[in-house]
């Protein structure tokens, strides 16, 4: 790169593992020079992030990576050490912030960048409710502080509108995950691999598979699940079977409640799980699934594996990435806290060929919920800015 390319340092406190290949795309960009500015390492221990070393992060980021200091003052308000050097700095002309508005130094360096002539950008998740409150008053201000927001959902955007916000400052770039690389897990998996699995877990060959992954906490209502199981195999003529991937504080909860109702040989528990192809292969193999509680990139990871997707209709308490979900298209929306509800979308998507939806879940993430749609996006908003 000359010296003219337009230099961009991206400021998060740290680099999530799942976010890895959209930084990646980002730091070995040949039009505009995106920097990392980030610490190493989390306030959330079981949180799996990246560092600054090759092997971690990978040659592009690992040499765009730009260290700060992390100063939890509590568990949400955050101090960057260093951060207000890097915003006065003549070397960048943008700067994208993750627009935290318990971040302190942001609030600080933000208005010493536009004193500067910068330009300054937020990425965040915005407005998930309409927030009319103090709070809601504060995030209007600060994300007002900002030439224009790269958020994670249409939702977000609509509610901004509704506040008095331009939408030529709003810019939807979604989330993502490892599109490519989960596409090239999916590529490897055939019939064969399939029925090993499906008799490594004794199910029989006309077994219905409700996967479930994530973990098992309140919010995510797996209680819920297991009534739906029941009721499935209790009313109809099909056999249903439940595969949960995933660890947490309620799963002695979720067990009970399968032993209580006499389905616990129906569930599968497998634990926490962070191979790909393995989850590659058990969520392809699957009907149907289902989080009967929050959901979020999830759905992603479903969608992608060509999976359809069930949860509930309170769209006020999901994480953005429910939007990917194009109800009767792709999956459903059930009634929320209404178990038969959420039976009857189960044996709709469950009667389904998956051939016949296997596109259409696909279909979303191979066009927004990925990587190179979100550094597109974020390219032509700078080069249009320049």
């Amino acid at each position: 790169m000359n010296n003219n390319t337009t230099k961009v340092a991206i400021i998060y406190h740290y680099i999530a593992h799942y976010r890895k290949p959209v930084f990646d795309i980002l730091c070995k960009s040949n039009n505009i020079d995106y920097y990392v500015v980030a610490d190493e390492v989390s306030n959330i221990s079981s949180l799996n992030v990246i560092n600054m070393s090759e092997d971690s992060s990978g040659a592009n980021i690992s040499k765009k990576w730009i260290k700060v200091k992390n100063i939890w003052i509590t568990k949400n308000i955050l101090w960057q050490k260093d951060l207000i050097k890097l915003a006065l700095n003549k070397r960048f002309d943008y700067l994208i912030f993750l627009g935290n508005i318990y971040f302190i130094s942001t609030w600080i360096a933000i208005v010493l960048a536009r004193l500067r002539g910068k330009k300054v950008y937020f990425w965040t998740h915005g407005f998930r409710n309409e927030e009319l409150n103090l709070k809601g008053r504060i995030r209007c201000y600060f994300y007002r502080l900002a030439h224009g927001m790269f958020l994670y959902g249409n939702r977000a955007k609509n509610i901004l509108l509704d506040k008095g916000f331009s939408p030529d400052k709003l810019y939807v770039i979604y989330n993502s995950l490892d599109f490519n690389a989960q596409t090239q897990e999916l590529n490897k998996i055939g019939p064969e691999e399939k029925d090993n699995k499906r008799q490594s877990l004794q199910f029989d060959a006309d077994d219905k598979i409700i996967i479930s992954t994530g973990r098992i906490t309140k919010d995510k209502k797996f209680d819920l699940l297991i009534d739906a199981l029941s009721n499935l195999n209790e009313t109809g003529s099909d056999t249903y079977k439940l595969i949960i991937v995933g660890d947490g504080p309620d799963k002695a909860l979720v067990e009970a409640k399968a032993h209580a109702l006499s389905v616990v040989d129906y569930v599968v528990f497998c634990g926490e799980c962070y191979e790909e192809s393995e989850l590659a292969l058990l969520i392809s193999m699957a009907d149907v699934f289902v989080i009967p509680g929050d959901i979020g990139l999830s759905a992603i990871h479903s969608l992608t594996y060509g999976t359809p997707v069930v949860t509930h209709d309170d769209f006020t308490t999901h994480k953005p990435e429910f939007e990917a979900i194009r109800d009767g298209l792709n999956g459903s929306f059930y009634k929320s806290g209404n178990v038969a509800d959420m039976v009857e979308k189960i044996r709709f998507w469950s009667s389904k060929n998956r051939g016949d939806v296997f596109d259409q879940c696909r279909l979303v993430v191979a066009e927004f919920y990925n990587a190179a749609y979100q550094k597109r996006v974020i390219d032509t908003v700078i080069q249009e800015d320049c």
